[in-house]
């Protein structure tokens, strides 16, 4: 009932925040000691917030690598990252480890029920589902193709008119769209 009324009796004696549970105060209060009470029983790895402790057993880092020969999730340096065995990129969370090795092993586990496309990632399959079911409001005048977003309509006029903004500044090649270039660097430049 204090969020209501915005009664907050409970003060930190650190720093005088104010707060309105006891709980609130209790978590705060960790943000001034060192101390990393919340341990993983199977890495060792501590948390001072038990939120992260969660989320990394939440990861299931421990029990299920991610199904290649060569890869373990739970690779990780003194500094808390995980890193990525085949390419040596670091990542804070265990969870982006795996979603970046879909990368590396091409797993795509998330599959549209309408056209069967599929993704790396579940955020990334609800983001595309909406554009099956949502008002397709913004219409082409010359192809009455319909889009649900006018940024995405603007995008498909330059099938018509021709403009293709991007330029490679090596080849001065140019496209339609940022990804068809950076496809093309990698492609024909070796560019990451």
């Amino acid at each position: 009932m204090r969020i209501h009324t915005g009664d907050k009796p409970f003060s930190c004696t650190a720093c005088d925040r104010k707060f309105a549970s006891l709980g609130n105060l209790n978590v705060h209060r960790l943000s001034h000691t060192s101390e990393r009470a919340f341990v993983c029983k199977v890495c060792k790895q501590s948390y001072k917030y038990s939120i992260n402790l969660k989320r990394h057993v939440c990861n299931d880092v421990h029990s299920r690598p991610i199904q290649t020969s060569d890869t373990e999730m739970h690779v990780e340096s003194g500094d808390h990252w995980f890193n990525c065995t085949v390419c040596s990129k670091k990542f804070k969370w265990a969870s982006a480890l795996k979603i970046h090795m879909r990368a590396h092993t091409g797993e795509r586990p998330f599959s549209c029920t309408v056209c069967d496309k599929k993704f790396t990632q579940l955020s990334a399959l609800r983001y595309h589902e909406r554009f099956h079911i949502a008002d397709k409001t913004f219409s082409c005048l010359l192809c009455d193709k319909k889009f649900v977003q006018s940024c995405r309509l603007k995008v498909h006029m330059r099938i018509h008119t021709g403009e293709r903004p991007y330029s490679c500044k090596v080849c001065h090649k140019t496209f339609r769209l940022p990804d068809y270039l950076a496809v093309h660097l990698r492609a024909v430049h070796r560019e990451d």
